[in-house]
């Protein structure tokens, strides 16, 4: 299933910073992989936005 978020540059930024901000130490291996994800696709969506 695929779900499609309109975000603002501002809301694409927030989201970085929480995920940044995890204490990624805490999660098992299949948490760490969605976290990364997770923010390689939030990066991507900054890249576009600014492009």
């Amino acid at each position: 299933m695929t779900t499609t978020l309109k975000l603002s540059r501002e809301q694409v930024l927030c989201l970085l910073d929480s995920l940044e901000g995890q204490h990624t130490h805490l999660l098992d291996a299949d948490e760490l992989a969605t976290h990364d994800q997770m923010f390689q696709r939030l990066e991507r969506a900054l890249e576009r936005l600014e492009a």
